[in-house]
């Protein structure tokens, strides 16, 4: 009879560690921005993001640890391959990439549940910092 009674201990304790062993790691943000460059010569030049919340109309809150992608093509971004740098946003809701090439570049910004915000920027001979503004719903 006792071998009956460990019997739903055992299998609770089965499910329980299958569970345990098949949670995903979960990314840990970089403590710091990334500073990269792309395939192209490297300049002087960066991009800013900032990344906002929407809710209820507001875009008052600024979003932590919200991912940023970036790409080199649309079609990249748009079949999510060949991310060429990526970091996530800051207490006040900002990242930024350093030693940015002329060209132009594809954002992919995400957070959790909310809606994916897809930005564009073009970066030119004349630009020396370029600004991305995203809202997330």
């Amino acid at each position: 009879m006792k071998k009956n009674n460990l019997k739903p201990i055992y299998i609770l304790f089965l499910v329980a560690s299958s569970l345990v062993f098949s949670c995903k790691k979960e990314e840990v943000p970089p403590t710091t921005n990334n500073t990269t460059t792309n395939n192209n010569t490297s300049t002087s030049k960066s991009i800013e993001v900032t990344v906002k919340h929407v809710y209820m109309g507001s875009t008052d809150s600024l979003l932590h640890n919200a991912k940023v992608e970036v790409y080199l093509s649309n079609e990249d971004r748009n079949a999510v391959k060949n991310i060429e740098f990526s970091s996530y946003t800051d207490k006040n809701g900002k990242c930024s990439f350093g030693n940015i090439s002329v060209g132009n570049y594809y954002f992919l910004i995400s957070k959790d549940t909310l809606n994916p915000a897809f930005e564009d920027i073009s970066i030119s001979e004349n630009t020396t910092k370029g600004f991305v503004e995203a809202f997330l719903y």
